[in-house]
């Protein structure tokens, strides 16, 4: 899918498209530098796309074993399964926390330098058209975003394991007494 056409000179044309972009003409390898940035900034954009997907499908889980939990008279083997599902969440806050972390490495200046503006007419106006600068600062918001979710998240696990511990105790309680009542 395209996404725009745009004449750079009379004799460079620069075409962008939902996961890439094609530039030709006789100055097409000049801002090599410029267009390599833009690639890796919408690199990281469509990873962040997918990131954000498995961080919210990580919240509906947590909900939904909040519901089990609220709901765990029905069913008695409710505690097991909560906790083995709470222990796979628990290995994916702590991968998506580290993921998240890596994204933000990646946006730190030492590691992704900013490209200066060119000089030249096709130059002025692919920087302008690209908008490198927006990228970076929009990527840098959307990850102090996720790691605010994530942080969310975690937040609700270890309410979620509080609330199983107490369950799990109240189950043991009704066990001991049973077996005083019994003896």
């Amino acid at each position: 899918d395209t996404t725009g056409a745009y004449n750079l000179t009379p004799d460079d044309i620069l075409i962008t498209g939902k996961t890439g972009m094609l530039i030709a003409g006789p100055n097409s390898r000049k801002h090599e530098m410029l267009l390599v940035q833009y690639l890796q900034l919408h690199g990281r954009n469509m990873f962040l796309r997918v990131f954000f997907a498995r961080v919210f499908i990580l919240g509906d889980e947590l909900r939904k074993l909040r519901t089990m939990i609220e709901n765990h008279e029905k069913d008695p083997t409710t505690v097991n399964r909560v906790r083995s599902r709470l222990g796979k969440a628990a290995r994916d806050v702590i991968l998506l926390t580290e993921t998240v972390g890596y994204m933000e490495d990646s946006l730190v200046d030492e590691v992704l330098p900013p490209v200066p503006a060119p000089a030249d007419l096709a130059g002025k106006e692919l920087h302008r058209i690209l908008n490198n600068d927006f990228l970076i600062h929009n990527l840098k918001k959307r990850v102090r975003d996720l790691q605010k979710n994530i942080q969310g998240c975690a937040n609700e696990l270890g309410s979620l394991t509080r609330m199983t511990d107490v369950i799990n105790s109240r189950q043991v309680e009704d066990v001991v007494k049973g077996v005083e009542k019994n003896t």
